[in-house]
């Protein structure tokens, strides 16, 4: 649903310079349709969450927060990316995100081998292992949340 959107924070060192990049599994350029699609940088966690889904932000500590959408398997933009819904059109008069729909239930179907790549440059090597910042009051303390389950279930 685009009005619920799920974010995904991976915490790096601080100083981390990332590139992150939607590439769909099957893509070729014709009538304006874009593949590889660079997402660009923002000022805060809201604007990633009000977003489209094709931004991200780095806070100073090394958080990185980026929002979570289906992605077409065929394409990333036509020719400007958009965050699709069950109704937008795609390629070859098909829709952009392929579903199962039964009265008013629907499924979407497995998308195979798109990749939303993060490239990570760390000042502390090769596997960015020099250690995060998550003390008391830091952007990596404020934003982890857990949904938990009530003790009915379980």
């Amino acid at each position: 649903d685009k009005d619920t959107p799920l974010l995904l924070q991976i915490a790096y060192p601080p100083g981390t310079v990332v590139t992150t990049t939607y590439e769909p599994a099957y893509c070729s350029y014709y009538d304006s349709y874009v593949c590889d699609w660079e997402f660009s940088s923002v000022a805060s966690v809201d604007q990633v969450r009000q977003s489209p889904g094709n931004v991200f932000h780095m806070s100073d500590n090394g958080l990185l927060t980026i929002r979570v959408i289906m992605s077409p398997q065929t394409f990333s933009g036509k020719p400007d990316w958009y965050l699709p819904d069950w109704d937008t059109p795609g390629k070859n008069d098909n829709f952009a995100i392929d579903s199962f729909s039964r009265e008013d239930i629907i499924i979407p179907l497995s998308s195979y081998h798109n990749q939303l790549a993060i490239r990570a440059e760390c000042a502390g090597g090769t596997y960015c292992n020099t250690g995060i910042d998550s003390s008391p009051g830091t952007d990596l303390e404020r934003e982890i949340h857990f949904d938990v389950c009530p003790d009915n279930m379980g």
